[in-house]
């Protein structure tokens, strides 16, 4: 069986990170001997003109390739703007339609482009031989806001899982603040791994940090690494708490990802929303131990107190007593929160969720 492949969201080498997972998606696919045969996607950021001259061609392309005989099936990233040309694809020539929601594009804000959108997807959602979402969390949304949906086609899988070895290898590199507790000085370095945009919640951590007693804060630094359209706010709050506590890496490339994790030894998540929530995956892989909003889906997947520390969403207090909490708890406590978050880890395995994922492919449409 020939595929189409589909994304309106994928890296481009001025932005490596920019739908990274959906690369990493393709990549896997072909691994597990899905033959695809066409690909046809959206590389990096557009606005204005140029994002509407690359939508344009996108369509072109996709129905030029589409309309093949010879290709039977259709594997589509994100239900969102493409929506439409796809669900003709699907109607008009009768391909078999594999669905990857992400969350965004279910869970977007109220607008004219969500009405739209919500036209395109309904169709895309009715007739999919599978959907594919990343979490538990969002399988329930899907069917809170399409309640006709067949839930025997919804399958959970988590975003291309993680390399764990590559994590855990990373963590096992560094002498952990839990081991070198009791001598002098001993920094407890927190990281923060991913977007620096509101929705993620960043600040947080700088309001939490204030809080902290002088001679604890004395003791904290700061890690942050990604980019994001609050960067110069970042900048601003790191020169306020100052470059003695606090460090901003810059961006980093989605295969180096793993390499930072030898810098820090707690993660702080603190999200307000998040479909899967892959960097607290990586940190449990790494050996940290993750301090994440209590917020679905980190809690479905964590237990606070064994694999991670929760603190209220958008409370600078919780976090601050979390971070408390770690700074001067047991390392014997740490140390098996540890353990347990690397092996609650493996079952994210990035080559497991390649295989369980083409078995259900399989299993839904190629036998069908």
């Amino acid at each position: 069986m020939e595929w189409l492949f589909l994304s309106n969201m994928f890296p481009s080498a001025s932005d490596p990170s920019y739908g990274a997972f959906v690369a990493r998606s393709l990549s896997d696919l072909k691994s597990q001997g899905i033959k695809i045969a066409h690909t046809v996607v959206i590389e990096g950021r557009h606005s204005g003109w140029a994002k509407l001259r690359r939508y344009l061609d996108y369509f072109r392309r996709i129905f030029s390739a589409g309309s093949s005989r010879r290709v039977e099936a259709i594997y589509a990233h994100y239900a969102s703007h493409h929506c439409l040309p796809i669900a003709l694809l699907a109607l008009l020539f009768r391909k078999k339609l594999v669905l990857h929601i992400h969350g965004d594009d279910l869970a977007m804000r109220q607008s004219l482009s969500r009405a739209l959108n919500r036209t395109g997807q309904h169709t895309l959602v009715k007739h999919a031989r599978l959907i594919i979402v990343p979490s538990l969390y969002f399988s329930e949304m899907l069917r809170a806001v399409y309640r006709d949906v067949d839930e025997n086609k919804i399958f959970v899988s988590p975003s291309s899982g993680v390399e764990i070895d590559a994590f855990a290898a990373s963590g096992q590199s560094r002498v952990r603040y839990w081991d070198t507790a009791g001598s002098a000085p001993t920094i407890a370095h927190f990281g923060y791994v991913g977007r620096i945009d509101a929705d993620k919640g960043w600040k947080l951590i700088f309001e939490a940090c204030a809080k902290l007693p002088h001679h604890l804060a004395e003791h904290v630094h700061l890690h942050f690494w990604g980019s994001g359209q609050e960067l110069d706010d970042l900048h601003l709050e790191i020169s306020k708490i100052g470059f003695s506590q606090a460090t901003y890496h810059g961006h980093v490339e989605p295969d180096k990802v793993p390499d930072i994790h030898r810098e820090f030894d707690f993660q702080i998540i603190p999200s307000y929303r998040e479909s899967l929530g892959l960097s607290a995956i990586e940190g449990l892989a790494a050996g940290h131990v993750v301090l994440c909003s209590a917020i679905r889906p980190f809690t479905d997947f964590t237990t606070d107190g064994e694999t991670a520390i929760h603190f209220a969403p958008g409370d600078a207090e919780s976090l601050c007593s979390a971070m408390t909490q770690v700074i001067t708890g047991s390392s014997v406590q740490w140390r098996a929160m540890s353990v347990a978050a690397s092996r609650l880890a493996r079952q994210y395995d990035r080559q497991l969720v390649a295989k369980q994922l083409s078995d259900m492919i399989r299993n839904k449409v190629c036998s069908n």
